[in-house]
């Protein structure tokens, strides 16, 4: 589902372009509104849409200075000005602010839902080119080791919103050929980026809403596709955007060789282990008959 976002100073106008359609027929989900341009704004802040329908004379920020800071900002989010002035001079600005279509009020249901096919179409077009960026992006980083606080940033540039999500990376081993993005993901709110690092090896990229559902569900979905794909999964730890992209793939690479422990493929979280005393035992051993003794109790540990 695409994530609308509609703004208007009139509470019944929104309550009319709300109740026209059922957005959800069409592909589209209405996940706020706003009265004012700058209360707009901050609800993209915290929560980007896809798609803006807004009206364009409001108190506050209007439409058009609400469309430059979003442009100013971010990328990929489409922009449909809906206003009652058939204006030459309106519809001008409009595009050339880059503004993707422009209804006039009152909205009719066949003019909505001509915007919203054509809509869909060029936010389909927008994901494919963010997603190549995206990946070529992630394999650089993860090939050279760069700092992730570049990462993130380079990740902005390339029109991937980071706002409100938490992001895990992550090497997989399996016998299968994996694709680029997988359908285990798509219905999700959990973004997957996938690129093979070698024979059986793959390093993976992960955006999910940064809440206990978000974290409830890229755990469950992970599961899914450990199932489908037969394959074990290595988990980083929560990506603080100040942490090194190589620290978190050396976490995820110490996590998916769980698997050489439990003897079974699955998904596993990379946990900090406190390794002092085993190293202060290991300083004490002061002959080969200690150090044997030590290896045996050491075995009969692992399940």
């Amino acid at each position: 589902m695409y994530k609308v976002l509609l703004v208007d100073d009139k509470p019944w106008a929104l309550e009319d372009i709300k109740n026209i359609i059922v957005w959800e027929e069409y592909g589209f989900k209405i996940i706020g509104t706003a009265q004012s341009g700058g209360d707009a704004f901050n609800l993209i802040k915290r929560t980007p849409p896809d798609i803006i329908f807004s009206d364009i004379e409001m108190p506050d920020l209007n439409g058009f200075e609400l469309l430059e800071k979003i442009n100013n900002r971010y990328r990929g989010i489409v922009t449909v000005f809906i206003s009652a002035y058939d204006k030459f001079s309106y519809a001008r600005d409009a595009i050339r602010l880059g503004a993707f279509d422009y209804l006039l009020k009152p909205v009719e249901k066949d003019s909505l839902v001509t915007v919203l096919k054509k809509a869909s179409g060029e936010l389909e077009k927008r994901k494919e080119e963010i997603d190549n960026k995206i990946m070529l992006l992630f394999l650089d980083y993860i090939s050279d080791y760069k700092a992730s606080g570049s990462f993130f940033k380079d990740l902005n540039v390339a029109g991937y919103s980071i706002t409100g999500k938490n992001f895990v990376l992550g090497i997989i081993k399996t016998e299968q050929k994996l694709p680029i993005l997988s359908d285990e993901f798509k219905d999700s709110e959990i973004e997957f980026y996938c690129v093979p690092l070698g024979k059986k090896r793959y390093a993976f990229f992960a955006g999910f809403p940064a809440n206990t559902e978000g974290k409830k569900n890229i755990e469950k979905q992970l599961n899914l596709f450990s199932e489908t794909y037969n394959a074990t999964v290595g988990v980083s730890t929560v990506l603080d955007k100040a942490k090194n992209v190589d620290i978190a793939i050396a976490q995820a690479d110490i996590a998916v060789e769980q698997d050489f422990i439990t003897g079974s493929t699955g998904v596993y979280f990379y946990k900090k282990q406190d390794t002092a005393p085993i190293c202060e035992r290991i300083r004490a051993i002061k002959s080969r008959d200690e150090l044997y003794s030590f290896i045996n109790k050491t075995v009969q540990l692992i399940p």
